[in-house]
């Protein structure tokens, strides 16, 4: 989007590009995806340079400082990758939520497919955050002793969930048109190539028994794996923020958001 375009539903009152503006109608709230997304791209770049260069003191048997290995280290909890993949979750949740509402609002018949979406969203936003499906390893690993590409086993879920979910909603997506529906297909395409196949990969190199949290004891073959998992996974996200941008100033290139409850007036 370019970052001149405003996200208004009614015609612009005088502005001078503030943030945002009380009407009449409401407030009017100003966005500039161009910008947002920017800056999601730059942390992006940040996260992927400052694993790149724990791998490379790995791989050349150099021991990261503590603070670099616990804080940006792509295979950890809590820290700056796990936070930013939590939250571009959260963001495309939220714009879900946006376009769920105005497709009801319009009367659209896939406004409750979109409000699914938003749903799921969240839910990986919350996993993302707590790592719920993680609590799914150990247990299937010692019921059926799966190792190798199954050593995380998760993925046998996770890999389900996704071949249901593309199936409940090929009607949803035929309803796209071609351009929005490459787009969305390409997005879960890059998202589930680092969940679940990169995750698989992963699974048969990973090492158990590491015996020090502050370094890491695996393969250089599990490293790159790992690494061009996680980058997959916020790629796809990342798209997928990219392709809903497109979809709102498509369908909803001026949009406002008023602050005002049904029946109530507003006085400007």
């Amino acid at each position: 989007m370019e970052n001149t375009s405003t996200l208004e539903r009614t015609p612009p009152v005088t502005s001078t590009h503030t943030p945002s503006q009380l009407t009449s109608k409401g407030r009017v709230v100003r966005a500039f995806p161009n910008a947002i997304f920017k800056y999601l791209l730059i942390g992006f770049g940040i996260l992927v340079a400052m694993q790149l260069l724990i791998v490379a003191e790995f791989v050349n048997d150099i021991r990261p400082g503590r603070l670099l290995f616990e804080k940006f280290y792509f295979d950890r909890e809590a820290n700056f990758p796990a936070f930013f993949s939590a939250f571009i979750l959260f963001f495309s949740s939220l714009l879900l939520a946006v376009i769920a509402s105005l497709k009801r609002q319009d009367q659209d018949g896939f406004w409750r497919q979109w409000q699914g979406l938003s749903f799921v969203f969240l839910f990986l936003a919350l996993d993302e955050s707590v790592s719920l499906h993680e609590l799914l390893i150990e247990p299937l690993h010692n019921m059926f002793n799966l190792t190798g590409y199954l050593r995380f086993s998760w993925v046998i879920v996770g890999g389900l969930f996704a071949v249901v979910f593309a199936v409940a909603y090929l009607k949803f997506l035929f309803s796209l048109s071609p351009q929005m529906r490459l787009r969305f297909i390409l997005a879960g395409a890059v998202f589930v190539l680092g969940a679940v196949v990169f995750e698989m990969l992963g699974g048969n190199y990973f090492t158990d028994g590491n015996p020090d949290p502050t370094t890491d004891n695996q393969t250089p073959t599990y490293l790159v794996i790992m690494t061009l998992e996680e980058a997959f996974e916020m790629a796809g996200i990342l798209l997928f923020i990219s392709t809903l941008f497109a979809y709102i100033k498509q369908h909803y290139n001026k949009l406002i958001i008023s602050v005002e409850q049904p029946g109530e007036v507003v006085r400007v």
